[in-house]
C-alpha cells in the first residue's frame, strides 16, 4: 500500500483548471480497485491518495497519467507502508 502526498507547484486557481480531469482519472483507478481514498489537504496546498497497490513501478506509471502531473501543477512524494491495524469500516460497506 502507498500513501501519495501531492504538493501543488502552482496556485489553486491554476490547479482548478485540471480538477475535473484529475477526478475522472481517479474514478478510473477506483473502478479498477487501485485506490482506497483520496482528497485535498486542508489548507488546500495539495492532496493525499492512498493506493491499494503492491508495485511501486505500477504506481509511478499511473501517476504519469494524472492530469495534474501532465500539466505540471503537482509533484508527488510516495511512502510505502504495510498496514497491520485498521478500523473495521475501512474495508466494509459502512465507510462514510
Amino acid at each position: 500500500m502507498f500513501l501519495v502526498d501531492l504538493k501543488y507547484k502552482v496556485g489553486v486557481e491554476e490547479v482548478d483548471k485540471f480538477v475535473v480531469a484529475h477526478r475522472k482519472w481517479l474514478d478510473t483507478l477506483y473502478s479498477e480497485n487501485k485506490l482506497l481514498c483520496s482528497g485535498p489537504k486542508n489548507p488546500r496546498n495539495g492532496g493525499i491518495i492512498i493506493a491499494l497497490l503492491d508495485d511501486l513501478h505500477e504506481l509511478k506509471t499511473l501517476l504519469l497519467e494524472d492530469p495534474f502531473y501532465i500539466n505540471g501543477v503537482a509533484e508527488y512524494a510516495i511512502t510505502e507502508f504495510n498496514p497491520n491495524k485498521f478500523h473495521h469500516k475501512l474495508y466494509s460497506n459502512d465507510l462514510k
